[in-house]
């Protein structure tokens, strides 16, 4: 979407009732299959997700090694402070996975598209999910987290 459609998508959860006649004409006017207002990760079956993500060489079998990054959005454990980049090659490559997908009955034309991913960054959060300032202190001590095990 653009800026403008996710600034009247914003208005019109927050404002609009009932939300769901007025989220059809929205679709509808703005020609979209649904509103996304979550963000978007790289989530495939056998393979993994994360959303900041790069792909860095390819190996002799044709599994890609992905180097990634914390979304630094959000609160990870303090390891990943510590942390440099993570590096994993995918379990299987990608025409072993598109042999996996039409063995349960997939179709594989509806995939075409994984081929090209090498590259991924966290998409902004949608403004709906931009809570105001509290008006406490969060504490920053991880109670389920310890430096010494």
């Amino acid at each position: 979407m653009t800026e403008e459609q996710r600034e009247q998508l914003h208005t019109l959860i927050r404002t609009k009732k009932p939300l769901g006649k007025y989220l059809t004409r929205f679709l509808k006017e703005n020609r979209l299959l649904f509103a996304g207002t979550d963000r978007n990760v790289l989530n495939l079956p056998a393979i993994g997700k994360s959303m900041t993500y790069v792909m860095v060489g390819i190996t002799e079998n044709g599994k890609r090694i992905l180097k990634f990054e914390h979304d630094i959005s959000r609160r990870h454990s303090p390891i990943t402070n510590r942390m440099n980049e993570v590096y994993i090659v995918e379990n299987k490559s990608v025409a072993a996975y598109l042999r996996q997908l039409k063995e349960i009955g997939e179709e594989i034309k509806d995939y075409r598209s994984i081929w090209n991913y090498c590259e991924g960054n966290t998409e902004p959060r949608f403004s709906i999910y931009k809570y105001p300032d509290f008006n406490f202190r969060l504490t920053d001590t991880m109670s389920n987290y310890s430096e010494n095990i």
